[in-house]
């Protein structure tokens, strides 16, 4: 039997939208392990954050608090990444600001982008 996953802010069931599974409640996504594991092989700069931990929405177990480019996000390391809806836009404005040349170095828009793919069908969902 399968364990419900639930969102890590507000305890409602993810619904699955995609590649990515979305809380209807406080718009927030968790990216699993495959996709995490596509992002991390693009070199994604993940930095250990001292706030507060959240549960992962899969095993219940604190996730480890990052910054990706700035961005904190929470990431289990045998489940994925959970992007609250704030994350998810900051991590979209910082891709779309950069478009016309980045200022942070070549590779930037290319990790970013990739972010940006997976989580992209989800600007139209909400």
């Amino acid at each position: 039997m399968s364990r419900r996953v639930q969102c890590p802010r507000c305890a409602v069931a993810l619904v699955v939208n995609g590649n990515v599974r979305s809380c209807p409640t406080c718009k927030g996504n968790w990216l699993d392990h495959a996709q995490v594991t596509r992002l991390l092989d693009a070199k994604l700069e993940l930095i250990d954050d001292p706030r507060e931990s959240i549960r992962c929405p899969v095993c219940r177990m604190s996730m480890d608090p990052k910054k990706l480019y700035g961005v904190a996000i929470d990431r289990c390391t045998k489940h994925g990444i959970w992007f609250d809806r704030d994350e998810r836009d900051a991590i979209c404005k910082l891709a779309t600001s950069n478009l016309g040349g980045s200022s942070k170095g070549d590779g930037v828009l290319e990790i970013v982008g990739g972010v940006i793919e997976i989580l992209g069908e989800l600007l139209s969902a909400f």
